[in-house]
């Protein structure tokens, strides 16, 4: 609820600190006195555009500073979302204004977005008038849906929908990629084909352009061989004289000198590396004698593989993974196919699942929309509406505008005289016969708001005597679920308050300011007089006043 209002240089208002209390809070007073003033603060402290003109003349800002205790367990996830505390559910909402233009938003003295503010506050309180967002059919379903009975079942149907949205996500993607791979099936087959047929290998490049130096430089590559061979392998070479050095070594008697054993170790070793060399050069050497024809075949390997580089633009160490690639597009169009019939099934049992809580939420909106239609027939009455008729059509919506909410599109039908069809609230009703239908529906859906506060202004306009008074019973009964404050002009409406402001304007001089002051039970006597009379009060206007705050009793 709102417990306190501070306004400083808003328009006509210096300095006000407004006091609220729960049940109906009602302001009064003469057209221009400010009473609007109070309801564009409000909503500036809930996140509405603002503009220069609205600070005070004189002033270089103007501050509104809104203290709630928030009940609304969406409204507390909003700030938990946002690393915002309310201890306690307290909530200071801070708005300031710059004749420079610069405008801030604080929630708890922390800086936020109007966009923030404006979504918070939507979730504290709504300002109705004579254009109200249950004359919107788009928000008329969510309506619907405030009732718990109904909020229990949304997490059921919003996770069917998640389900049945990734498995067609999932389909649709595995449809592309399938179609693609159709299209291009003939040149994959070929390709694969020519790739089989190539049967690159890992860095094959490399292993062919080192092979193409030797064979291209093999007049001197052989002569090095040679001539290092001789050296390690030759009658006289490295490896004769180790070997002889080897063989003296073992002509010393095994235990006569151990100290010779490490080095009989180490010399053999030595021999058998240098015996492994010899090996490897005479390996190369039989190798440099290939001959022409050997560095024809590497070219000519080295060419089919580059050729077929450029031809698909890719390296030649890539020709391998692409040739793979293509193995494994060849084979997905068998095995797409068989994932795709699975991806089918799968589609169309998370489908049925989410078409079958879509049913049970429509036909549980049927039965809550029964019974909100019933409580709403039952208000029109009283209100002077007893010819209207109301109803709610529940209608199921295209297939592409289901969502995790269900499938349902509701809209709220009159029909304000016999004979006439159905039609929107908006477009059928009369400004006087909208705000009563309005505030019908508010009474009649107020067991599922979770709003903190409903701000009405001047929904009696046009109205007066027994309506009037129905109104303000109306409201007083809303306020027995939530907090109310009221702008009004008939003194029935203002009988039923449970606290009473009165605005006035003041004028010193030059200067004019807004005032408001909370109404004793005498007060308030005098002012529903007044309402009633006009500025000479009588005595006559008085005992009617008695009269109309007796029977809001």
């Amino acid at each position: 609820m709102l417990e306190t209002l501070s306004i400083q240089n808003v328009l006509l208002i210096d300095h006000l600190e407004l006091s609220f209390s729960k049940g109906l809070s009602v302001l009064t007073g003469e057209t221009g006195a400010g009473k609007s003033i109070l309801l564009d603060s409000l909503g500036l402290v809930l996140g509405e555009r603002g503009a220069v003109s609205f600070v005070r003349p004189g002033a270089q800002q103007a501050v509104i500073t809104a203290l709630f205790r928030a009940t609304s367990p969406a409204a507390l996830a909003l700030l938990e979302a946002h690393d915002i505390p309310c201890e306690d559910g307290v909530l200071m909402l801070r708005r300031t204004l710059t004749t420079d233009g610069r405008s801030r938003a604080y929630v708890n003295d922390q800086l936020v977005s109007l966009t923030f503010l404006k979504t918070l506050g939507a979730l504290l309180l709504e300002i109705h008038g004579q254009f109200d967002s249950l004359l919107s059919p788009a928000a008329h379903r969510s309506f619907i849906d405030r009732d718990p009975s109904l909020q229990k079942r949304l997490p059921a149907l919003e996770e069917a929908y998640n389900g049945w949205q990734e498995a067609k996500d999932a389909l649709l993607t595995a449809q592309g990629r399938l179609q693609k791979a159709r299209e291009n099936e003939a040149f994959l087959r070929y390709t694969l084909q020519e790739l089989d047929a190539l049967s690159p290998k890992e860095k094959e490049e490399e292993i062919l352009c080192q092979e193409r130096a030797l064979l291209v430089n093999g007049a001197k590559y052989q002569e090095a061989l040679e001539r290092a061979h001789i050296c390690l392998a030759g009658d006289k070479g490295a490896l004769t004289l180790v070997t002889d050095a080897s063989k003296h070594l073992m002509r010393v008697a095994v235990g006569e000198h151990d100290s010779f054993e490490e080095l009989k170790r180490r010399m053999e070793s030595i021999r058998l590396d240098l015996d492994d060399l010899a090996e490897s050069l005479a390996h190369h050497l039989r190798g440099q004698n290939a001959g022409p024809e050997r560095l024809e075949e590497v070219e000519a390997r080295l060419g089919a593989l580059r050729s077929a580089a450029r031809k698909y633009h890719i390296p030649v160490g890539a020709l391998l993974e692409f040739f793979e690639t293509t193995k494994q597009q060849v084979a997905s169009l068998t095995q797409g196919e068989d994932d795709l019939t699975l991806l089918e099934k799968k589609c169309s049992q998370t489908k049925a699942a989410y078409e079958k809580e879509a049913a049970s939420m429509s036909e549980a909106r049927n039965h809550v929309s029964e019974r909100l239609t019933r409580a709403v027939r039952a208000e029109l009455a009283p209100l002077k509406l007893e010819k209207a008729r109301f109803e709610i059509a529940l209608t199921q919506k295209d297939e592409g505008s289901w969502d995790k909410t269900g499938w349902d599109h509701a809209e709220f039908l009159i029909q304000t005289n016999p004979g006439l069809p159905m039609g929107p609230l908006s477009k059928i009703a009369s400004g006087g016969e909208r705000s009563r239908f309005l505030l019908a529906l508010k009474v009649a859906f107020s067991s599922v708001s979770s709003l903190n506060l409903m701000v009405f202004d001047e929904i009696d306009a046009g109205v007066g005597g027994a309506v009037a008074h129905a109104i303000g019973e109306r409201l007083s009964r809303l306020a027995h679920e939530t907090q109310v404050l009221t702008v009004t002009h008939a003194p029935q409406v203002a009988a039923f308050a449970t606290s009473h402001f009165v605005v006035s304007k003041q004028v010193n001089g030059n200067v004019t300011t807004t005032r408001v002051a909370l109404l004793s039970d005498a007060e308030r006597r005098e002012e529903i007089a007044r309402m009633l009379s006009g500025d000479a009060v009588e005595d006559a206007a008085r005992s009617v006043a008695d009269a109309l705050l007796q029977k809001a009793l």
